[in-house]
């Protein structure tokens, strides 16, 4: 009877009635509905939509019997009108109020960033908190009577905001409402909820708001001596934790974690829910679904419903989604368990960890930059997103427009752990700074994506029995408790830079993690020419390939902009300088070559930027190190004797060894070398002590393909081959006097001529081979007047109406100066490695004779002999020739089968500008002004040269557009020639398309009094305003897109 008894008690009592009973829920839960970002704009854009969203709310709510709303911010698209935020709490905050029957006091909501009024306070203020670095300079700014004022300022962005909550909250009760927070004291079922909200919006003043908000920890501070007595406590925010300076993200962090159950978000649009500890009970973050703006496919219209039992610590979620036609479904539920106890402590101690191991790291990060430019930015302000592609640049040779659309974005990554994937990038290609990025990045968000980053090179190697438990361990400082805990209770990711220099057993260790633990990814960075020949070797994985490509125009402006804070003239004026040089010395535009060009820049006086050779020099001397080298006594080599080597070595290499396209092998370097010390006395180098400087700096490269070596680039190996060409007359001579090869050395005569500039025998030389290379061609011309033959070359000018000019740039309007430039140029990403010296017979078509051209003007450029009557032939002659090589040009396109006869007739429209553009690449240096000027004088006395007073005149405006524009009106003056008149027109245009000056009203001005020239007609001047106007809109339009590209949500 008694077994009987106890059977029917378990089966009736505890497995039926007990569920039954709680099911009856006579526990009291508290119901919150979470809404976000609404983002409402207008009654017109929104009413219809928002009543669809607000009736689905009520349907899935009103039998929820809600205790309170919570609105995590963005109530509005734009905090610039107050009456939108009306208009959205009529539609939204009172609507449901009354279907649900909820009390106005008991809908609570905080400022999002678009309900910031943006750049309303005065700039000496701005200036003034972006200057803060600490957190005590932060509280003294917000509470010190010396800056009350300031403060006050730094609030007209959320003026709007204020004086809303401030109108809403007015006649209610338990309310204590600052500038920057608000607490709300509240009730339910007989326990006190303290419902806290802070404005993470107060910085969104620019256009990058992610790593650069702030909230001060004395507001923090203040909030949290009067929450004691809450029994429950929940903070709503709108941005995550992660997007505060890193400097004061930690300490804010640790007090909300100290002093909440709740921490309620919105901004990402998307419902996440994640546990948190803090140190007595817990946190539970939780982010919604947008209220109202689907901004893309992976966001979706929502809200979620939040069942709190405060006395079992459980929270529950049920997010819900409303499609496109306004159908509700519950797209995911979530039951959550607020850590406690000794769980609570293991969370504890891991995220103070990583918050440690985070600030150490983000200052690490700095040391990854040449010699770390502008040491106080952060490394996510001196971060440029890097250009990164589905495809190898070896297998698609270009940076041009017409590769973008298989272009990925570094950020996009950070939402998708979910594949293993391996960087592929060529040499100084910043590899290790965009893995150290991600890096940076996921140790930030570690508790939002559940995540651990552990990052190896090859200092992993020097683990003594490496394994993954024990690198974690002293990498975070954890005890061995704490690393179980860590690997139960999140996945892990493996950052490895430079895989291929990680060893076997190192590997294996991981290898074997990951075999355990499946859910654990790798990224990897590996040299790009392993791509062709090596696949990767890692277990059974399989990897997304992501390659990074040459940096595009856009880029370069942007990496220029963020470390060095100059004005977009400088920034325009450096790019050229950049552009120049790297053509100089066939140097990719990668990360490393454009940083330390900047870094030369910020450390250089401005002389060394007006004269290309001395900036090649100072470039090579930063490339090869020259401040470490002269440092390390112990090396026991002299600068100049390295330079001198180096340039022996070239020598050998051109001499030597063109069959294996000048490389060696290692014996035969090592022999070389020990030949080199026998006939050098000086030279106290030792062998193995070279050989680690030349080959450890990365000024020879091994080349694994075939095990030989050869210098690294092929811009320092023909400088060297010059350097060696100044100390030796002969072998100078006897590449002059080889015909054949003689423009293959291009490069290197130039460098010889800024080598030695008092040289005007080698000038005079390399006159007399140009002269060959145009006696057939200038003959030709020769006793003929230059502008005649222009007017005879082009015939009757083929006008193009503006209207066609407009239609022909509105694709282009979307686009910025930066991209047009590069899809205009048609770049290619240069060859930096050594190359075959190329045969070519001499045949004096229009490619050979422009080379030619072009080396004479280069030689003259870095050329400073005092003969200046021959100064001024050459001058003459290099005028002459190029106005003569554009007529042949010409000629060879009016010979080319199947011409539309409308395309060639715009291209000869251009000639002026092909004519002037040349002479700009190949001679224009500062320095040289002075003579340019005489020439101008000179030409003008003789008249009829309209031809190359142009290409003179806009030389001096292209060298300083601000000190020579005065010269864009002489122009206009001395213009007969209708081919020159629309010529400066054409120009005109070029400058506001391409951002080159910031004077547009000159431009515009100068571009109307050219029309009037050429034509006065009402119709021709309209359509003239028109053009400009569109022309302008590309530089704006440029703007605004970067603008839209870099603003969150």
């Amino acid at each position: 009877m008694v077994s009987i008894f106890k059977t029917l008690i378990n089966t009736f009592f505890i497995e039926t009635f007990l569920p039954y009973f709680y099911s009856l829920n006579f526990q009291q839960l508290m119901k919150i509905l979470h809404i976000s970002d609404l983002h409402f704009s207008s009654l017109q854009d929104n009413e219809y939509t928002l009543k669809k969203v607000v009736e689905k709310i009520v349907t899935q709510s009103k039998n929820e019997k809600i205790d309170f709303i919570l609105f995590t911010g963005d109530l509005v698209f734009k905090g610039d009108n107050i009456d939108t935020f009306y208009e959205a709490q009529i539609l939204l905050f009172d609507e449901l109020s009354s279907k649900l029957g909820i009390k106005r006091n008991n809908i609570i909501f905080c400022c999002g960033n678009h309900d910031v009024h943006r750049n309303q306070e005065i700039g000496v203020v701005t200036e003034k908190i972006n200057k803060i670095t600490k957190e005590k300079d932060l509280d003294s700014f917000v509470s010190s009577e010396q800056t009350k004022k300031e403060f006050q300022n730094s609030l007209s962005n959320i003026n709007n905001f204020i004086t809303f909550q401030n109108d809403y909250f007015k006649k209610e009760v338990g309310n204590e409402l600052n500038e920057l927070y608000s607490i709300h004291s509240r009730e339910c079922d007989g326990k006190k909820i303290g419902i806290v909200t802070i404005n993470s919006s107060w910085r969104c003043n620019s256009d990058k708001d992610f790593g650069n908000l702030l909230f001060p920890n004395k507001f923090v501070e203040n909030i949290s001596l009067k929450l004691k007595d809450f029994d429950f406590k929940i903070l709503l925010i709108h941005h995550p934790l992660g997007e505060l300076k890193w400097w004061n993200k930690t300490l804010i962090e640790n007090k909300i974690y100290e002093d909440f159950h709740l921490m309620l978000l919105g901004h990402i649009h998307k419902g996440i829910q994640t546990a948190i500890p803090k140190n007595d009970e817990g946190i539970i973050t939780s982010s919604s679904t947008a209220v109202l703006s689907a901004i893309n496919e992976f966001e979706k219209m929502g809200f979620s419903i939040v069942n709190i039992d405060i006395d079992i610590n459980k929270i529950n979620f049920d997010n819900y989604n409303i499609d496109s036609d306004f159908v509700l479904y519950k797209s995911n539920s979530y039951a959550i368990d607020i850590p406690v106890a000794g769980e609570k402590q293991d969370y504890i101690e891991l995220r103070k960890k990583i918050s440690q191991l985070y600030e150490t790291e983000l200052e690490n990060g700095n040391d990854l930059f040449i010699n770390n430019i502008n040491g106080k930015k952060s490394f996510f302000d001196k971060f440029s997103k890097p250009v990164l592609k589905s495809k190898s640049s070896l297998e698609r040779n270009d940076v041009t427009l017409s590769d973008r659309n298989i272009q990925i974005d570094i950020d996009d990554l950070l939402s998708d752990f979910s594949k293993n994937r391996v960087f592929y990038g060529k040499d100084k290609y910043g590899k290790s700074i965009i893995l150290y990025y991600l890096y940076l990045n996921i140790l930030n968000k570690f508790s939002e994506v559940k995540t651990i980053p552990v990052f190896l090179n090859e200092t992993a190697n020097n683990v003594n029995n490496f394994t993954v438990e024990k690198y974690v361990r002293k990498n975070f400082e954890l005890k061995s408790e704490s690393v179980d805990f860590l690997f139960e209770n999140y996945k892990i990711i493996f950052l490895i830079d430079d895989f291929s220099k990680i060893t076997d057993a190192v590997k294996y260790e991981i290898e074997n993690f990951l075999n355990d633990n499946p859910e654990s990814k790798v990224i990897l960075t590996e040299d790009e020419g392993s791509y062709i020949h090596n696949k990767i070797n890692f277990g059974n994985l399989n990897f997304d390939k992501i390659f990074i490509h040459e940096l595009s125009s856009k880029e370069v402006r942007e990496l220029t902009t963020s470390s060095l804070n100059c004005t977009d003239e400088l920034t325009n004026e450096l790019l050229v300088k950049i552009k120049t040089l790297f053509t100089q010395l066939n140097l990719n535009f990668n990360f490393w070559t454009v940083s330390l060009f900047i870094w030369i820049f910020n450390k250089s006086e401005s002389s060394v930027f007006r004269n290309n050779f001395e900036l090649t020099q100072l470039y090579i001397d930063n490339l090869l190190d020259r401040e470490k080298i002269v440092a390390e006594k112990s090396l026991k080599i002299e600068y100049p004797h390295l330079k001198d080597f180096l340039a022996s070595l070239a020598h050998f290499l051109v001499k030597e060894k063109y069959q294996t396209t000048y490389h060696l092998s290692y014996k035969e370097l090592v022999d070389f070398i020990t030949t080199y010390k026998a006939s050098h006395s000086r030279f106290i180098i030792s062998v193995e002590d070279l050989l680690s400087v030349i080959i450890g700096k990365g000024i020879l490269k091994h080349n694994k393909d075939n095990d030989l070596y050869s210098f690294r680039l092929k811009g320092v190996f023909e400088y060297f081959i010059a350097f060696y060409m100044s100390e030796n007359i002969k072998f100078r001579d006897d590449v002059i006097n080889s015909r054949e090869f003689y423009l293959s050395f291009s490069n290197e005569l130039e460098l010889y001529a800024g080598f030695k500039q008092k040289d005007e025998e080698f000038v005079n030389k390399i006159y007399q081979i140009t002269q060959e290379y145009y006696s057939d061609l200038n003959k030709m011309y020769e006793g003929t007047n230059t502008d005649a033959n222009l007017v005879s070359k082009i015939g009757e000018i083929k006008l193009i109406e503006t209207s066609n000019i407009r239609r022909g740039i509105k694709n282009q309007i979307e686009k910025g100066s930066d991209e047009i430039v590069d899809e205009l140029a048609d770049r290619k990403a240069m060859n930096q490695n050594v190359t075959q010296k190329k045969y070519q017979e001499v045949i004096k078509n229009s490619e050979q004779l422009e080379k030619a051209l072009f080396t004479m003007c280069r030689v003259f450029r870095n050329s400073g002999f005092s003969n200046q009557k021959l100064e001024n032939e050459i001058l003459d002659f290099v005028l002459q020739s190029a106005c003569n090589l554009s007529f042949l040009i010409i000629d060879e396109k009016n010979n080319e089968e199947g011409n539309d006869e409308t395309i060639l007739g715009m291209f000869k429209n251009f000639t002026p500008m092909m004519v002037q553009n040349f002479l700009f690449e190949a001679i224009a240096q500062e320095n040289l002004q002075e003579i340019f000027e005489k020439k101008i004088d000179e030409l003008k006395s003789k008249g009829n040269d309209e031809l190359k007073l142009f290409a003179l005149y806009f030389i001096l405006v292209d060298l300083d557009f601000n000190s020579n524009k005065k010269y864009i009106s002489e122009m206009t003056k001395i213009a007969k020639l209708n081919i020159i008149k629309y010529g400066v027109l054409f120009k005109l245009y070029t400058y506001l398309i391409f951002n080159k000056t910031g004077d547009k009203d000159f431009i515009r001005k100068s571009a109307l009094e050219q029309q009037r020239r050429i034509d006065n007609s009402a119709k021709a001047i309209d359509g003239v305003q028109k053009a400009l106007t569109h022309f302008e809109k590309i530089s704006v339009g440029n703007k605004r897109k970067e603008m839209n590209n870099s603003k969150s949500k």
